[in-house]
């Protein structure tokens, strides 16, 4: 890996948090103002609009970031949707919710 790829990999590993949520949290909302953008780290999500699933995400998918570019309403909703590998805290066990792993970036303006 390249010590360019490696210094942009860790300043964005520094700028982001990592969050983890149930299967069915909505992250965004058709029509919300956005002021974060999301890469799902495991597990899936689906973009839904007006009320229809039209995808479905998985790992490494950006969502959330048009709505940041284009200084627009959400043009979509996503809802964390999979259940997360095994590893990822359920075991596999009945009556345990899945979790997915998203990283979250949130986008600061330069006056604040």
């Amino acid at each position: 890996e390249a010590p360019i790829v490696k210094l942009v990999n860790s300043v964005i590993a520094q700028a982001v948090d990592e969050i983890t949520v149930e299967a069915g949290r909505v992250l965004i909302t058709e029509g919300d103002v956005g002021k974060e953008a999301f890469v799902i780290v495991e597990g899936e999500a689906t973009v839904s609009r007006n009320g229809e699933d039209i995808a479905t995400l998985s790992a490494g998918a950006p969502f959330g970031e048009m709505a940041l570019v284009e200084r627009s309403p959400r043009n979509a909703s996503v809802t964390a949707a999979s259940p997360a590998p095994a590893t990822n805290g359920t075991n596999g066990r009945p009556g345990t919710s899945a979790k997915s792993a998203i990283r979250k970036a949130t986008v600061r303006s330069a006056g604040g």
